[in-house]
C-alpha cells in the first residue's frame, strides 16, 4: 500500500497518514 496524505477512496472513512 502507498501511503499517500490524501485519502484513497477506499480510506475515504479511515485516511492514512
Amino acid at each position: 500500500m502507498k501511503q499517500r496524505a490524501v485519502p484513497d477512496r477506499s480510506q475515504l472513512t479511515r485516511p492514512v497518514k
